[in-house]
């Protein structure tokens, strides 16, 4: 990243991606600046990156896995095999709140055929490849066409599944999520009372997520997991409080709320909750909130280090099981009652 030459933005999160500082970036041909933050413990990695209107990227392919996130504006997306420029191209648009998979090892590039700059997130796992495997020409100009990850089809953008996991939640696969704010979102209360929550699996990837949301004067029930994930507000307004576990289910009531962490958000907002730190999300705006989470977790190719509690006892999801069955999740009973306290006197301030 430092050899990158780009602004390296720090923290616990970033209330607005889109006004973020950036810079040209050779490797991009775009304007983009890092953003690294405390919970992504470098199993992540993120950039925020400008296109003008008609510009496009460079060419480029990777050996990580990579979503994309659009923040603002519109254009095109072209895919193709690695090292096979003669190869079809894969070509589909994207806007504002556009989700979409790069498959791994493929070549691609951005346009931006909109008339206003399009700013857009890009979340990977290459923090963790460089360090395995710490050789960049490998990483960079790797010739290996991963075929079970990208086959040219009229139908590949538009592809979408929603099956029932292993885990007994619903899962979308899918390789384009074409605008996330319109798309159905299941209803879950086990996350909190009318909480909606859907799994996506994209293009083969480990590096999956969920598209969350809870309504109006609502606010969904603490829980933690493994660093790396990312939070993405795709609409409203609020906060969200993080704390160690091991300040306690009930941080004030215990004499540590001086280890909560408040992280106030709106669309644009991005933060990560560090490994094993209790996270808890609260909506102040009117209208339903909704998230955009990415994370390890698949449930089609899981890997250990995000799936040791789900493998001790395959009959819970932790996320969504008090932490006094197994599981990693404060019911609304157990929470610290500071919290909603506080929350009702924010409601009833602004209400």
């Amino acid at each position: 990243m430092a050899d990158q030459e780009l602004p390296i933005v720090t923290g616990f999160a970033v209330e607005d991606a889109r006004l973020v500082e950036r810079v040209p970036w050779s490797l991009l041909g775009c304007d983009a600046a890092f953003i690294q933050l405390h919970g992504m413990e470098h199993f992540t990695g993120m950039f925020v990156a400008e296109l003008a209107p008609g510009a496009e990227t460079k060419p480029l392919k990777h050996l990580y896995e990579q979503v994309i996130y659009v923040l603002q504006g519109s254009g095109r997306a072209e895919i193709w095999a690695p090292d096979s420029d003669a190869a079809p191209r894969q070509e589909f648009g994207w806007q504002a709140n556009s989700l979409f998979a790069t498959p791994l090892n493929c070549s691609y590039k951005l346009r931006n055929t909109g008339s206003e700059p399009a700013i857009f997130l890009s979340i990977s796992d290459a923090p963790m490849m460089l360090d395995l495997f710490h050789d960049r020409d490998f990483i960079f100009n790797n010739p290996y066409y991963f075929r079970s990850r990208f086959e040219p089809a009229p139908e590949w953008g538009a592809r979408q599944e929603r099956v029932m996991s292993r885990r007994g939640t619903l899962l979308l696969r899918a390789n384009v999520i074409p605008d996330v704010l319109t798309t159905l979102i299941d209803p879950d209360a086990r996350r909190g009372q009318g909480s909606r929550i859907t799994a996506y699996e994209m293009a083969g990837n480990t590096l999956a997520g969920h598209l969350a949301e809870w309504p109006a004067g609502g606010y969904q029930k603490a829980h933690h997991h493994q660093g790396g994930a990312i939070l993405l507000i795709a609409q409203s307004e609020g906060y969200s409080l993080m704390w160690p576990s091991q300040a306690g289910a009930q941080p004030y009531q215990n004499g540590n709320g001086h280890q909560v962490v408040r992280v106030d958000w709106r669309p644009g907002s991005v933060f990560s909750p560090p490994s094993q730190w209790f996270h808890q999300h609260f909506n102040t705006g009117a209208e339903s909130a909704k998230q955009v989470a990415v994370r390890f977790g698949s449930t089609d190719h899981p890997v250990g280090f995000r799936g040791f509690r789900q493998a001790a006892n395959k009959n819970i999801v932790p996320t969504r099981t008090s932490y006094k069955e197994g599981g990693t999740a404060i019911e609304y009973q157990d929470e610290d009652p500071q919290i909603r306290k506080d929350y009702d006197e924010i409601i009833g301030t602004q209400h």
